[in-house]
């Protein structure tokens, strides 16, 4: 399985769930009703940590390396899919500690890639707005006292502020895909 893995190849611009994290949860239910003795041996359950932590390094290393821009929506497709695949399998048979201590690891990561993507839709939709908080808002973490509201004429052009579309109190609206 591990081989087949490694032999495996997506393209990182196609946000889907890849072929290996599609087969994965039939994978371990076949093994599943395999193993039905005793899932917690450590033989066993070191196998299927090698297979998660396998499936895991294939898409952190063959995927996601291969262009960065899109790492963030590749493990929110792939583990939101794994976490949930998983998790209705879950409901039916005991799941191997070790998949439960990996599934923990991605949840993790899903919750930070989760963060990571919305930061940078903001900042793609929202340049001007995106730079004068970022600006602002490192002014207020060093505690200087230059960080009040009136202030904000120092860290910000006329111009700037006027690009946003502030009118009659509003911002324009814009709408950010989710």
């Amino acid at each position: 399985q591990l081989q087949w893995l490694q032999s495996q190849w997506a393209n990182p611009k196609q946000a889907i769930v890849t072929i290996p994290f599609m087969k994965f949860p039939t994978l371990v239910d076949h093994y599943l009703q395999v193993f039905t003795s005793d899932v917690e041996n450590s033989y066993i359950d070191q196998f299927y940590k090698r297979l998660i932590v396998g499936l895991i390094n294939w898409l952190e290393t063959n995927v996601v390396r291969q262009n960065q821009k899109y790492a963030d929506v590749l493990r929110i497709t792939n583990y939101s899919f794994l976490l949930g695949a998983l998790g209705e399998l879950r409901l039916k048979q005991v799941i191997p500690p070790s998949i439960d201590a990996s599934l923990q690891s991605v949840r993790e990561s899903l919750d930070v890639s989760r963060i990571q993507y919305v930061k940078w839709m903001v900042a793609y939709e929202f340049p001007i707005l995106t730079s004068i908080h970022d600006r602002f808002s490192d002014l207020i973490c060093s505690g200087s006292n230059l960080a009040t509201l009136p202030n904000l004429a120092l860290f910000a052009s006329k111009n700037e502020i006027a690009s946003l579309g502030i009118s009659e109190g509003e911002l324009t609206k814009k709408s950010i895909q989710t």
